[in-house]
């Protein structure tokens, strides 16, 4: 017997909405540093490539509900 509460699907939604705000927050603060670490002349090859990969992961992780595909399916909650 599966109990349908009426705030699940709101619950769902506000956690998408901080994951992508966490992910472009996330995203700002390595665009930052790395630029920071850049500007010193530290930046190695592979933090470059680090960065541009994690960057790539984030962005699609804010992308994924303009493809219809939900981060948190509805039978996560009951």
């Amino acid at each position: 017997m599966g109990c349908k509460l009426g705030f699940v699907p709101d619950l769902i939604t506000i956690l998408q909405v901080l994951s992508e705000y966490t992910s472009g927050g996330m995203l700002l603060a390595l665009t930052f540093y790395c630029w920071h670490l850049d500007r010193g002349g530290r930046a190695t090859k592979i933090l470059k490539i680090s960065y541009f990969v994690l960057a790539c992961v984030l962005l699609l992780i804010m992308a994924l509900p303009l493809t219809g595909i939900h981060k948190l399916p509805s039978y996560y909650f009951f």
